[in-house]
């Protein structure tokens, strides 16, 4: 067997990362984000702690970056005018953009 690539690698890395993501984001979902202990991440994501803590330093630093990321996919889809200023219109379509993308991953809030 070949050493893997560095594609690869990140690859590894980012499917694991993904993992305690979406594992964390279901557990806050069904307990509460005080009510979820990384342990029970990790068991839920099938890792051990010293990964979980290889990509994140706390429970509060995953919980940041899952609402940062959150965050990012929604500006994404939007084109916001220099001045930061929206209409009504623009305004409606922020929220019910949003709500859509909370629908499509409602699987992962189960």
């Amino acid at each position: 067997m070949s050493p893997r690539t560095a594609i690869q690698l990140n690859e590894i890395r980012l499917e694991k990362r993904e993992r305690i993501e979406v594992a964390a984001l279901h557990l806050f979902a069904q307990h509460g984000f005080d009510g979820t202990s990384i342990a029970q991440i990790t068991k839920e994501a099938r890792i051990s702690k010293g990964l979980f803590y290889t990509y994140y330093e706390s429970k509060d630093a995953i919980l940041k970056h899952i609402i940062q990321d959150l965050l990012e996919q929604v500006f994404a889809r939007f084109n916001f005018p220099e001045n930061g200023k929206i209409g009504d219109a623009e305004f409606e379509r922020f929220i019910n953009v949003s709500l859509d993308m909370v629908l499509e991953d409602l699987n992962k809030f189960k």
